[in-house]
């Protein structure tokens, strides 16, 4: 009677139940770190002056997610910290992508756990709150998944074309959406009664993605393929022995494993383990009525894209960061409670909720705590701290003195012309190079749009961290810009009321002609 009760709760209106829940959780995301963190993070500052120039790339990456942050910043007044909403909204996509596909495979209650236990992610929680190329695929990684099933499962053109939209959209934020476009179009020609439906509209879908994400194919042709030379240097160094081509692999799945730990603890409750003898028979819910295509569809989009990228690890030997592995679990709860014995008793279902809202409340309790107590007990400061728009008033401030004209352009430490060009009024373009270093001249440009010679002919202001006294000017600063004036440092402080020394700058000012 207890089971049939609780059950019933999550059958009165689950829809609202999710859309209460996700909700909540999306505007204490967005909140956090407004809270918490004075300035933003690096990627974020990045995102902001690469989306001002509408460039189709960088030499990094597409540009979409950047797109989309300067789209925000025009709408909400020019507010950096519109990162932290258009990153809720992402994850409320995602979630609630995840919410439709997953209550088409499970009950109501099983396909709200899974929901709600996959937002102990770190994808959907920490690593959500700042926006940029990761992030930004996710939600076009789920939504493509919802369309690609109901493409199949309806076979009408709308869903097709939605699905080579999203694709598409994808492919502009981040090269790893072509693992799942290679995902679904392997699935079609996998299933005999997919592969004879199916083959015009996939079609259709490829040539759709393939239009999108053109003009940044076009882009690469022009510029020498950058993009693809980056993300063959971009790794760390390769292990070409036996052992780097097994060990590395092993870690990178080990770190997926211990992203993936929150989330396993959260539904651990509900899954029942079987008999051997009964362990082939999947549970009733999961078998009433279905292809087998649909009856694979899970199992084919979370462990195919798996087996590819521990594939190419194998092969490269590289040593792959945990996060490059983010867009491969979105739907694993799901997944997991399908394939899986999965029990409906309420005591156990209390458990697993439960479980998932006590590690959602830790989660959030250490990455506020984190932020807010690091300043005491760190003898450094984080880029949080840091006082970007005293920097901005600061450095407009002594350009205006001299000139008046808006600042051109600002280079040198491209975190420091970043902060300029974010919460500055002038918005000056920014001239960056790899590794957050001074002298771009030995070193990849990621702002193609402009080069050294613009500085030079055009005016704008060049930054640097001074760490040794003894050599407070770059050594090539009057190479790379001979008519640079060098000013007298100044001081800023971090953004903290813990002791901390201040930030010493140096700036230096090319007139413009």
């Amino acid at each position: 009677m207890q089971t049939l009760t609780m059950q019933t709760l999550f059958q009165q209106n689950p829809n609202r139940l999710f859309f209460i829940t996700a909700a909540v959780y999306c505007v204490l995301w967005f909140l956090l770190p407004l809270l918490v963190q004075k300035n933003l993070r690096p990627d974020s500052v990045e995102q902001f002056f690469i989306g001002k120039e509408w460039s189709v790339s960088t030499t990094k990456h597409p540009t979409l997610p950047a797109a989309l942050l300067e789209t925000a910043f025009f709408l909400t007044g020019n507010v950096p910290e519109c990162t932290y909403l258009v990153s809720a909204l992402a994850v409320f996509v995602m979630l609630w992508s995840i919410w439709q596909v997953s209550k088409v495979f499970l009950p109501p209650h099983l396909a709200l756990l899974a929901v709600f236990a996959g937002c102990n992610y770190r994808c959907l929680n920490i690593g959500s709150t700042y926006f940029h190329n990761s992030v930004g695929i996710l939600p076009f990684w789920t939504l493509t998944v919802l369309f690609f099933y109901h493409a199949l499962k309806t076979g009408q053109y709308r869903y097709w074309i939605l699905a080579g939209i999203t694709t598409g959209c994808g492919l502009q934020c981040k090269y790893p959406m072509i693992l799942l476009a290679a995902v679904c179009f392997l699935f079609v020609l996998t299933f005999k009664e997919t592969r004879k439906k199916y083959r015009t509209k996939l079609c259709l879908t490829t040539l759709i993605a393939f239009l999108i994400f053109f003009p940044h194919i076009l882009w690469n042709f022009q510029h020498g393929f950058p993009t693809l030379d980056y993300l063959a240097k971009s790794g760390k160094t390769a292990d070409m022995s036996i052992a780097g081509h097994l060990i590395n692999p092993a870690a990178f799945l080990a770190s997926q494993f211990a992203l993936l730990l929150p989330v396993l603890l959260s539904v651990y409750p509900v899954l029942h383990f079987k008999r051997k003898q009964e362990l082939n028979a999947p549970a009733a819910h999961n078998k009433t009525g279905r292809q087998n295509w649909e009856h694979w569809f899970l199992a084919f989009i979370v462990i195919v894209p798996v087996l590819l990228q521990i594939a190419q690890c194998v092969y490269s030997g590289h040593k792959m960061r945990a996060g490059l592995g983010t867009h491969l679990w979105l739907f694993f709860v799901p997944c997991l409670l399908y394939y899986l014995p999965a029990t409906s008793e309420t005591f156990k279902l209390r458990r697993a909720f439960c479980n998932t809202a006590i590690i959602a409340v830790m989660t959030a309790a250490i990455f506020a705590g984190y932020w807010l107590v690091q300043p005491f007990v760190s003898k450094g400061t984080n880029d949080t701290l840091f006082p970007g728009r005293q920097l901005a008033e600061k450095v407009e401030r002594i350009w205006h003195e001299k000139f008046d004209v808006p600042i051109p352009y600002a280079t040198g430490e491209w975190l420091l012309a970043g902060n300029v060009a974010l919460y500055g009024k002038d918005r000056p373009s920014v001239l960056a190079f790899g590794g957050n270093s001074y002298f771009g001249t030995k070193m990849r440009n990621i702002t193609p749009w402009t080069e050294p010679k613009d500085v030079r002919e055009n005016g704008g202001v060049i930054l640097w961290q001074i760490s040794d006294e003894q050599n407070p000017v770059p050594e090539d600063l009057y190479s790379d810009y001979p008519d640079a004036e060098v000013l007298m440092p100044f001081e800023i402080y971090p953004q903290t009321r813990a002791k901390k020394p201040p930030v010493k700058i140096g700036i230096a000012l090319v007139s413009p002609k």
